[in-house]
C-alpha cells in the first residue's frame, strides 16, 4: 500500500447554511399557505351543523316535537319560511344563538328516514349563506298482541311484530293471561292464578326474565292500561278483604316503570309503587 493511501483522511461534510435556510422558508411559506386556504374554505362555506338531537321514537307519536341543530356559530339569520323536509312534514322554524329549533307540526311515519334542509343560514361571523342539512331515522312500530292456547293446555303468549317486518317475537308468557299493557319496550301482564285471583309482572323484553310485581296473594286487578307517551301504567285494584276490611277497593293505581328497564331487580311493593290516583 502506498504511503499515499495512508495519509488519506476522510473530511467531514460541511453544510451550507444558506440551502438549510431557504428550506425551511419554503416549509413555513407552504404551511402558512396550506392554513390561509383552511381559513377561506371556511369563510366561503358558511355555517355548517355540528350535531343535531331528537326524541324519535316520540315524534311519530306526538305533533310538535322539536329537532335542535347545534351551529358551529351564532346565526345572524336564515329563511325559516324555506325549511324543508323531505319526505314532506309541516314545520316552523326559529334560531337563538347557535341552536336552530325545528318543530314538526303533525307525527312522522314510522321506519323512516327524514332529510331536513334549512336555507340561507348566515353566521355572525362571516356573511356567506349556506344549507344546513340533517338526516335522522326514525324508529318502526310494534304491534303486541296476546294468544291465548290455555284452553288446548298450552301456555298464553303476549308476542309482537315490527310493522315492517316480518318476524314474530314471544316477549312474555305464562300459563293464562288475564290481560297486559305495553310500554315501549316494558310490558306489563296480569296473569290468573289457580284460584282465579291475579298476579301482576313487568317484563323488560331487551332483559328476558319477567319480574312479578308484589300484590297481596289473594288481589283482584282490572283495566290494566299503560300510557304511550310517558312510562306510565293503571289498574283497578281490589285486595282481600281482612277482618272484614280491605285496604284497597276498587282502587285505581298507579304505577311509575322509569328505571324498570335498567339492569336492577324489581323490588317494588304495592304501597312504595302503587299509589292511588286522586279524583
Amino acid at each position: 500500500m502506498s504511503s499515499d493511501a495512508q495519509g488519506f483522511r476522510a473530511r467531514p461534510a460541511t453544510r451550507d447554511p444558506s440551502v438549510f435556510r431557504r428550506r425551511l422558508v419554503g416549509t413555513i411559506v407552504v404551511l402558512a399557505v396550506i392554513a390561509g386556504g383552511f381559513a377561506f374554505a371556511s369563510v366561503m362555506q358558511g355555517p355548517r351543523v355540528n350535531g343535531g338531537e331528537i326524541d324519535a321514537l316520540r315524534a311519530t307519536r306526538l305533533a310538535g316535537v322539536e329537532l335542535t341543530l347545534e351551529v358551529n356559530q351564532p346565526v345572524a339569520a336564515f329563511d325559516a319560511d324555506a325549511v324543508s323536509v323531505e319526505p314532506e312534514a309541516d314545520v316552523t322554524a326559529d334560531a337563538d344563538d347557535r341552536t336552530i329549533t325545528v318543530t314538526f307540526d303533525e307525527p312522522l311515519d314510522y321506519a323512516t328516514e327524514y332529510t331536513m334542509r334549512v336555507p340561507g343560514v348566515v353566521g355572525a361571523y362571516q356573511g356567506v349563506p349556506s344549507t344546513l342539512e340533517y338526516r335522522f331515522q326514525t324508529p318502526d312500530e310494534y304491534a303486541y298482541t296476546l294468544q291465548r292456547r290455555s284452553d288446548v293446555g298450552e301456555a298464553d303468549i303476549v308476542q309482537r311484530k315490527a310493522l315492517g317486518g316480518s318476524e314474530t317475537e314471544i316477549v312474555f308468557s305464562a300459563p293464562r293471561i288475564q290481560e297486559f299493557a305495553h310500554v315501549d319496550d316494558l310490558v306489563v301482564a296480569v296473569t290468573l292464578d289457580d284460584d282465579d285471583t291475579n298476579s301482576l309482572f313487568v317484563s323488560d323484553v331487551r332483559q328476558g326474565e319477567p319480574q312479578e310485581f308484589g300484590l297481596l296473594p289473594g288481589s283482584l286487578v282490572r283495566d290494566l292500561a299503560a300510557s304511550t307517551t310517558n312510562p306510565l301504567a293503571a289498574f283497578v285494584l281490589t285486595t282481600p278483604g281482612v277482618d272484614g276490611a280491605r285496604q284497597y277497593d276498587n282502587a285505581l293505581m298507579s304505577v311509575d316503570l322509569a328505571g324498570v328497564a335498567e339492569a336492577e331487580p324489581l323490588l317494588w311493593h304495592v304501597l312504595a309503587a302503587a299509589a292511588p290516583l286522586k279524583a
